[in-house]
């Protein structure tokens, strides 16, 4: 949970030798903390479904890609028997 923080590039919640909430602020009470939390972990969680978004989209145009290849694959192969085949009837 200390690296979400982070890595979202604001200042963490949480302190580096524990999982306690720790105030950057000054007091807060439990409420203002579990709302700096909550609004952190919907920041990440946003971030994730964009990601998740870029990578399935990602993922669709090398499914693509891949049908495309392996229908070339098939038609050489059958461009090549069909070659030998007709190699083989006239010799």
């Amino acid at each position: 949970m200390r690296q979400e923080g982070k890595s979202l590039g604001s200042r963490s919640i949480y302190d580096n030798n524990s999982d306690e909430v720790q105030d950057p602020e000054g007091s807060q009470n439990p409420d203002q903390e579990m709302m700096a939390e909550a609004t952190l972990l919907r920041t990440y969680k946003e971030r994730l479904e964009t990601r998740m978004e870029i990578l399935e989209d990602h993922n669709s145009r090398l499914n693509s890609q891949l049908m495309r290849l392996r229908q070339l694959l098939s038609d050489q192969v059958s461009r090549v028997k069909w070659l030998s085949g007709a190699w083989f009837m006239l010799g």
